[in-house]
């Protein structure tokens, strides 16, 4: 079983000492680069290791190793809200490099995503700190008709490449405030064929077979932060019909308690799954009453409304309108493709992707 992400919280000795021993930063120095909070820059992780020369020793080609590592988690896989440190205590897992393989930076990264992804609700709360390369990867796969920031398919890309090389971006949005809006519209038009339902079907008949761990129903941890995944309650990217998923855990966790279950998670494993869709789609037939009971059918206010669509209509009958202002939507984004005489953005061929 894979290590998680769990680590001790630091005092200021131990953050030099690590510090000194899998970098070998000098104590006086490291001293005054951690400071309060435990942490150190990653211009400073950049400028300092950038480089290795052949002659060096095999404890400094290490110490450049971790740094590396230490950069990636702290501006890839799990950036605070700063974007410019990381904190020391991950050095506890870089120690042996034989053995980072073995942890489950997947699930830390979920869970870290998972709770930044819950703060950004808050309404006094700006910005997402979390791994945007996987949250925009995963929105791309799923709603690939909403042309997020123009994203198109890279047609070199191969099902043995990373996934995020599947798309393409050649355009930001400008105006922040109406582009929330259209998206927010652009949601609630969609129609269940608009949808991808399980994007990675074809990856996983083909080369990744479904593990039994997907199914584990517990808590997953990132050092002191511990979120809770149900995947009874996203059964159809599974291929699995969609039925009323049990109430979410609200007692309060204990430390321990999460290490227990994922050191045990065979026990933890959803035993009622449900039956193969016929259609992407497909959920129970009590699952949508129960949805609209403790849940939106849509996320834009119908009187916000830029085309004057209400979302809460029946499919059926707001048909024509949604169409007509899929449209128009569709219509504006290739007006501004190019110039007034027609003629494509010199900057078209730019990509401007910060994943």
């Amino acid at each position: 079983m894979m290590q998680g992400i769990i680590g001790e919280r630091l005092n200021l000795d131990q953050a030099i000492f690590l510090l000194n021993e899998y970098l070998g930063v000098k104590e006086d120095k490291a001293k005054r680069l951690v400071g309060r909070f435990r942490s150190v820059r990653l211009s400073w992780l950049r400028d300092e290791f950038k480089g290795s020369e052949e002659t060096a020793s095999i404890e400094d080609k290490e110490a450049v190793a971790r740094a590396y590592l230490l950069f990636v988690i702290g501006s890839v896989l799990v950036p605070d809200k700063s974007s410019a440190k990381v904190s020391v205590r991950y050095l506890q897992l870089l120690g042996d490099l034989k053995k980072v393989n073995n942890i489950s930076w997947s699930t830390g990264v979920l869970a870290h995503m998972y709770r930044a992804m819950g703060m950004a609700t808050h309404y006094k709360n700006v910005g997402l700190a979390c791994c945007l390369t996987l949250l925009q990867t995963w929105i791309y796969d799923h709603f690939p008709t909403l042309q997020f920031g123009r994203a198109n398919i890279d047609k070199k890309y191969k099902m043995n490449h990373c996934r995020l090389r599947k798309w393409t971006v050649s355009k930001r949005m400008e105006d922040l405030g109406s582009a929330v809006m259209t998206i927010r519209e652009r949601l609630d038009d969609l129609s269940p064929d608009d949808v991808i339902w399980d994007p990675y079907k074809s990856q996983r008949e083909l080369r990744f077979p479904l593990h039994e761990l997907a199914f584990y129903s517990g808590f997953l941890r990132c050092h002191n932060v511990i979120e809770p995944y149900h995947p009874d309650r996203v059964m159809r990217q599974f291929g699995l019909v969609q039925s009323i998923p049990r109430p979410p855990i609200k007692k309060k966790v204990v430390h321990d308690i999460v290490s227990h279950q994922w050191d045990n998670w065979t026990s933890q494993l959803l035993v009622q799954r449900g039956e193969p869709i016929s259609k992407p789609w497909d959920c129970g037939h009590d699952y949508m009453e129960w949805f609209r009971s403790v849940s939106h059918t849509c996320v834009q206010n119908p009187l916000h409304r830029l085309n004057r669509v209400d979302p809460n209509q029946p499919y059926g009958e707001a048909e024509s309108s949604r169409m007509a202002g899929r449209k128009r939507a569709r219509d504006e984004d290739t007006d501004g493709d190019g110039d007034e005489d027609g003629n494509e953005d010199e900057n078209e061929d730019e990509s401007e992707d910060e994943l």
